[in-house]
């Protein structure tokens, strides 16, 4: 399967564990190589490249995405945990995302200070606009890689996208077992 098929076809994209990870993505590489940390900043630009058409930023994105992925409502301070943000930047981000009729933000009634945010049908649609942009853009730049390589390009992927979730998972842990 290529990776033109791969990219439009997989459920949990590659790409988007990319994005979405982003705040843990740290590599080392040896002096003949690119630094990882270039590669994978220029494919975050050709992801924003493929937002312009949702009038999304990468983190609104990043938003919705999470979001889609919960399945049902989720608690703000969630969203700022896994995005790795502030209280304040998440409440902004959901703030223009409300404003644009993308989510819900609705008080949790067993607690006053929390605010439970979901997808709107609009905002479904919008991420799927998204999603097409970016699967658009990643297509143009997987025209440059033969066969084998596609089978690399998404072997390697693959791997980067399973340490990404672990990463993530240990990290939660260790901040679960930290809190009071």
């Amino acid at each position: 399967m290529n990776l033109e098929v791969r990219l439009t076809s997989e459920p949990n994209r590659l790409w988007y564990r990319f994005i979405r990870y982003s705040n843990y993505m740290s590599a080392e590489s040896s002096s003949d190589r690119r630094p990882l940390g270039r590669v994978f900043a220029r494919l975050a630009r050709l992801v924003e490249r493929g937002l312009v058409s949702s009038g999304l930023s990468l983190a609104q994105y990043r938003v919705l995405a999470f979001l889609a992925e919960e399945r049902s409502a989720a608690a703000a301070s969630k969203l700022a945990d896994r995005m790795s943000v502030t209280r304040p930047t998440i409440t902004a981000l959901i703030d223009g995302l409300v404003a644009k009729g993308l989510v819900t933000r609705d008080p949790v009634p067993s607690d006053r200070r929390r605010v439970s945010v979901a997808l709107t049908p609009e905002g479904r649609r919008c991420l799927t606009t998204a999603d097409r942009g970016i699967d658009a853009q990643l297509a143009v730049l997987t025209k440059h890689l033969d066969p084998a390589e596609h089978a690399v390009a998404i072997a390697g992927a693959e791997r980067w996208g399973d340490a990404l979730d672990r990463a993530l998972l240990a990290l939660m842990e260790s901040q679960r077992g930290s809190r009071p």
